[in-house]
């Protein structure tokens, strides 16, 4: 009806509090409503309520909502969100959000750009999250400030990336995924890597990006970059050992290098379809992540079916 629109269903919200990331064959979706509202002009309204959820390895929606690290399940989400567009150059959006049982969570972005130049801009975005305990409290006592900041200047083809994140709090910044294992995108956190988040109790991190468009050497679709990520003072000593986030107590410092390397079909019958390789050295110092090597191959082919 006119700007709104609700829907009943298995969907997938794409919210900073709650989203359904799509990074397997067979995606995460999560059964409840939704709605969203554009009647006032440069206003975005978004508000969903969920019972249940479906992850990577699952067709039956039967499953409910945990703390990732945490690993309890809880019970319904719930969320609410506002975007507000002042002009073409900046962004703010404000949401909050209540997961049953586990936590109340609240989330701010401003998202700012300086054109410089045809050539040059520099983008400024800044994130937080606040995170409290609720009702019957399953994961343990939560009272968590996460946030970054990340500046990034582009020039033509190149692209580059410096980022600060902080995590103020004796818990992890922890974010929900499916009963059956499947995580939502819900940490929209500047240094969240391919595999690490560098999301521990008290832990800060910097984090260098660059990217770069090979048009700019005549190979137009295909693009590489590169990132390293660090992180610090990490720590867990206010922890309980026995208790869900125990397993973090002994973690000082994590680190990631992060490689990629992507390729989009320009032209002819497979226009389009593009091929990525992404390559991740991530290293912990404590026993809550591993030290590994990972390598992810991605195909992805756009069929217009009408």
């Amino acid at each position: 009806m006119s700007k709104t629109v609700l829907k009943y269903g298995d969907l997938r919200p794409d919210a900073p509090i709650f989203a359904m990331p799509d990074s397997r064959l067979v995606p995460i979706t999560t059964r409840g409503w939704h709605i969203a509202s554009d009647e006032i002009d440069n206003v975005s309204l978004d508000a969903g309520y969920f019972t249940s959820s479906k992850g990577y390895v699952s067709t039956r929606h039967d499953g409910g909502f945990s703390a990732g690290y945490a690993g309890v399940e809880g019970g319904n989400v719930s969320y609410v969100g506002l975007k507000y567009r002042y002009d073409k150059n900046t962004k703010l959006m404000v949401y909050a959000s209540r997961v049953e049982d586990i936590w109340r969570q609240y989330y701010a972005n401003a998202n700012h750009n300086v054109q410089i130049n045809s050539k040059e801009q520099l983008n400024f975005d800044f994130n937080i999250y606040r995170t409290l305990n609720e009702g019957a409290s399953l994961a343990g006592p939560i009272n968590v400030t996460a946030w970054s900041l990340a500046s990034t200047y582009t020039y033509d083809t190149h692209k580059i990336t410096l980022a600060y994140q902080k995590i103020s709090g004796d818990q992890p910044f922890d974010y929900l995924k499916t009963s059956d294992g499947g995580y939502t995108n819900g940490i929209y956190l500047a240094n969240s890597s391919q595999y690490g988040d560098f999301n521990s109790p008290n832990e800060q991190s910097w984090g260098l990006t660059y990217n770069y468009d090979m048009r700019g050497l005549g190979i137009p679709g295909l693009s590489v970059g590169a990132r390293y990520v660090y992180g610090y003072d990490i720590d867990g000593k206010h922890l309980d050992a026995n208790g869900r986030y125990g397993y973090l107590a002994n973690a000082s410092t994590q680190s990631e290098k992060d490689f990629r390397a992507k390729y989009v079909v320009q032209a002819g019958q497979f226009k389009d379809l593009s091929m990525q390789v992404r390559y991740a050295m991530h290293r912990f110092s404590g026993d809550g992540a591993p030290n590994l090597n990972e390598v992810r191959v991605i195909t992805e082919y756009p069929i217009n079916i009408f």
